[in-house]
């Protein structure tokens, strides 16, 4: 009998589920909430980067400590610099440089071609 795609992907993502709670459960030891930290990063959705286009992007956030250090290293999805202000809203991991696209409201809007902001106009905020 063959399965209907969305029961393979449903059994796909709760085996991706597993292998993620596995792979930072000794973290969890150490730093209480890392796992759903992590799982937060992970799924959100970033808008592309305004210079290549690429969707490899991060959100920028304030402070370098221990926990945030670990979460760098388990998503490429963060980003995080020692004191502010940010020099941009998100980074590109390909460009290395931050960007925030023109008017953020802080609402991703999806469409079926890429991410981008309600009135799609960007403004260039690198250093």
């Amino acid at each position: 009998m063959r399965r209907n795609m969305s029961d393979t992907k449903q059994t796909k993502k709760v085996l991706m589920d597993q292998k993620f709670i596995k792979r930072y459960e000794g973290l969890e030891r150490d730093y209480p909430g890392i796992t759903e930290q992590i799982w937060k990063f992970e799924q959100m959705t970033l808008p592309r980067c305004i210079r290549c286009g690429s969707a490899d992007t991060a959100d920028v956030q304030i402070g370098v400590i221990g926990i945030t250090m670990v979460i760098r290293c388990a998503t490429k999805k963060a980003k995080f610099i020692p004191w502010g202000p940010r020099p941009g809203r998100f980074y590109c991991n390909p460009c290395h440089k931050f960007f925030t696209p023109g008017l953020w409201y802080g609402e991703i809007v999806e469409d079926k071609n890429n991410c981008h902001t309600s009135n799609s106009r960007n403004r260039d905020d690198s250093i």
